[in-house]
């Protein structure tokens, strides 16, 4: 069956800019003019797309996807199927990472967000490498080199104040005693 269910007729819900009212039609394209934006729906088998297509009902254009339990899943560009340009990516709902997407993947300079801390830097495919900052709940930070976002080689750290508290070597997150 493949990733998309293209056996279904794609609904589409057309939205008058001046209201908040969908009227929900069965138009197979999308388009864009000054009275309406004609929005797809398109399911796939992790769940469904909401937005704009290209001539072949492809994504394409600015876009909504939601996982089965309906929550956010991703927001941001499309193109001709690709999740590329600045972007927002969920996992249950909750805000994981925002930034760059090229091809689906995060790349180029992107903030990846976890329980306790962010994570922001220069991301080559979904990997943070060089120079980059973690950033604490509690306020303090690590600057300096990344690798898969473990603290690796050198950088600092610093307390909620700012106050330098460390700088030196780290291996694999932890600092290098010399």
């Amino acid at each position: 069956m493949g990733l998309f269910n293209r056996s279904a007729k794609p609904e589409t819900i057309e939205k008058n800019i001046d209201s908040e009212t969908p009227i929900v039609t069965s138009a197979p394209e999308s388009t864009i003019n000054t009275g309406a934006i004609n929005i797809t729906r398109i399911d796939y088998e992790t769940g469904y797309y909401l937005g704009p297509v290209d001539e072949q009902g492809i994504e394409h254009g600015m876009g909504t996807v939601y996982d089965l339990k309906d929550k956010l899943s991703y927001q941001g560009p499309f193109v001709h199927g690709k999740r590329t340009g600045r972007c927002r990516m969920y996992a249950d709902g909750k805000l994981t990472y925002e930034g760059m997407c090229i091809n689906g993947c995060m790349c180029g300079r992107g903030k990846l967000h976890f329980d306790k801390y962010v994570l922001m830097g220069d991301f080559i495919t979904d990997g943070i490498c060089n120079r980059g900052k973690i950033r604490y709940n509690d306020g303090s930070c690590y600057i300096g080199t990344l690798e898969n976002g473990l603290k690796n080689g050198i950088g600092r750290e610093y307390d909620a104040q700012g106050n330098l508290i460390f700088e030196g070597k780290y291996c694999n997150g932890s600092r290098v005693k010399e």
